[in-house]
């Protein structure tokens, strides 16, 4: 491998501070000699796509940066990859593709960059990924994850979720997924060259990821991703800092999960299920604690004290309502639900949640196929699967609704899908 990439280096703590010249692998000494080819997709993401080459050419590995573009057709972005070209990087230009499962194409452009030089590790990433806020030892120290663990196919970063805005407009959906996946889940810890490296076993889509020398490119391979200072930022979810980026992908887009209008419009009701995640943190002399941090969530409200709501309204609409109506219930600690039967089979139920603009929710969802159409009927906004919104709630000075105005939201649906 030709690749050295032992050495000390100062290290910075999780939360970004330098905590003194505690060990880290690799020190970037002879890596200029053979420089490793890093193929960025890109898509409409000239701005981004800058900021992450900048990024790379910070790292103590030596790189040569090669891009692989989907069809752009974004003038900015067109521009960007001309400047690029001029200051010597390989562009690689493809057709538009329609599916996530034709990002494995990227592996015609690792092939013909390999087609006149030997085998060598390489990596893919995105071109929203970015580590130019990452350790300079952040390559070195994934090629020597691939040396130590033979098991694995690839290594990368986790991707930063302790600085994304909550103005974000998937940032519910967002840490909803990736603290299932990843943040939720027990850090791991292993030696590399003296130094701690807190890392988690997991697979690797298209994010940033180094490859074995002469591996095939493919998504979704068996790998691992670490955490800070070798972690990474996700630009598709600070679209403050890049808006014009973020408002480039195609609207309705099968590939990109995070930046595109019809993904922000199915998700915004979405409640956060989660009130913590698992973190590393590195002390003053290099060891690694694992620690669990707050999600940024200005709602704070008790299972209890949403219960409790349930049960105010159930107890509003009783005078009125009351041969329909069934039990209250939480689900997933996050949901205030309320039951309705209209029949020996046909039941409905509404839900109460808070969403990240700060204020509440409600939905109704038939939960029996044959009330389905009498929804669609009532002119509620499709909200998901035989799932329509209600309206909005601000929260009182108990952090929740007001019981009595959340039972007059249900009460007015129930009389438009009740018969007379």
């Amino acid at each position: 491998m030709p690749f050295r990439i032992r050495g000390l280096f100062a290290r910075s703590s999780s939360d970004g501070a330098t905590v003194g010249p505690a060990r880290t692998p690799g020190d970037g000494g002879d890596l200029n000699a053979s420089p490793m080819p890093v193929i960025l997709i890109s898509f409409n993401r000239g701005e981004m796509l800058n900021k992450v080459v900048d990024g790379y050419r910070k790292q103590n590995v030596a790189v040569e940066i090669f891009v692989h573009d989907n069809g752009s057709d974004d003038p900015d972005t067109i521009s960007i990859l001309r400047k690029l070209e001029q200051e010597g990087v390989v562009v690689f230009r493809r057709e538009k593709i329609t599916s996530a499962d034709e990002l494995d194409l990227v592996d015609e452009t690792v092939q013909s960059v390999f087609r006149d030089r030997p085998p060598a590790p390489y990596a893919v990433s995105d071109c929203d990924v970015s580590i130019a806020e990452s350790s300079p030892a952040t390559l070195a120290t994934y090629l020597r994850f691939l040396e130590e663990m033979p098991d694995i196919e690839c290594a990368g970063p986790m991707l930063r979720i302790d600085d994304v805005p909550a103005t974000y407009a998937l940032y519910y959906a967002m840490l909803n997924r990736h603290v299932l996946q990843f943040w939720g889940k027990e850090p791991q810890v292993r030696s590399i060259d003296g130094a701690e490296v807190g890392y988690l076993p997991a697979p690797i889509d298209t994010t940033l990821a180094v490859y074995r020398a002469g591996a095939p490119y493919r998504r979704l391979r068996k790998g691992v991703r670490l955490y800070q200072p070798y972690a990474a930022r996700h630009l598709d979810w600070y679209p403050e800092e890049h808006e014009v980026a973020y408002r480039a992908s195609t609207n309705g887009s099968r590939i990109s999960s995070w930046s595109n209008p019809a993904r922000e419009r199915f998700n915004r009701y979405v409640p956060l299920q989660y009130s913590t995640y698992q973190d590393v943190v590195v002390g003053a002399h290099g060891e690694i604690d694992v620690v669990r941090r707050p999600i940024n969530d200005d709602h704070n409200v008790s299972t209890e004290r949403l219960l409790n709501l349930m049960d105010e309204v159930r107890e509003h609409l009783l005078p009125t309502r009351a041969g329909i109506l069934g039990s209250t219930s939480l689900w997933e600690s996050c949901k205030g639900v309320l039951e309705v039967g209209l029949g020996a089979s046909e039941r409905l139920s509404f839900e109460v949640f808070a969403v990240q603009d700060g204020r509440w929710a409600c939905f109704v969802t038939a939960l029996t196929e044959a009330l389905v159409p009498t929804l669609a009927a009532a002119g509620l906004e499709v909200g998901g699967a035989a799932k329509y919104f209600v309206c909005f709630f601000n929260a009182g000075e108990r952090g929740i609704p007001a019981g009595d105005e959340v039972a007059r939201a249900i009460d007015d649906v129930l009389a438009r899908v009740v018969p007379a």
